[in-house]
């Protein structure tokens, strides 16, 4: 099943939002050794008022990491679209949402994948043009 961006569940739209963090993490700190899915999935899946309030300043710190001004600009745009539906992060999820959860992390994370890929040039490691961040929370993909 493809994303879902019209999806207003709270779970599924937390899973988006776990997976665009996790790609600005990963951007912003190439090679890293420990990923935020190591480290916070399973908390911001059950527990996600603790998890997402922290995790929202330090992605404040990783975009600044990012050289490219409009890169950052466009995942404030998706993140800001995919937060449009959600009114307050909940203390928990229940076991159905944190289901939710997932497929709508997996969901994200491969649009945003794809769009990297799709992005390099071949034979060596690039970034995705400025319009694929934004295109990912884009209705009509």
């Amino acid at each position: 099943m493809p994303l879902d961006k019209s999806k207003s569940n709270i779970g599924y739209r937390l899973g988006r939002m776990f997976a665009v963090l996790e790609t600005v993490q990963e951007e912003s700190n190439p090679g890293t050794d420990v990923t935020m899915r190591e480290k916070f999935y399973s908390d911001a899946s059950t527990t996600p008022l603790e998890v997402f309030t922290n995790l929202i300043k330090v992605k404040n710190h990783q975009l600044a990491k990012i050289s490219d001004h409009t890169r950052c600009q466009d995942y404030e745009i998706l993140i800001g679209e995919i937060l449009d539906a959600i009114d307050d992060f909940p203390s928990n999820l229940s076991l159905q949402d944190q289901g939710r959860f997932s497929l709508g992390y997996y969901h994200q994370k491969q649009i945003l994948r794809d769009q990297m890929t799709a992005a390099q040039p071949r034979g060596g490691a690039g970034q995705a043009p400025e319009s694929k961040v934004a295109a990912a929370a884009s209705p009509g993909q």
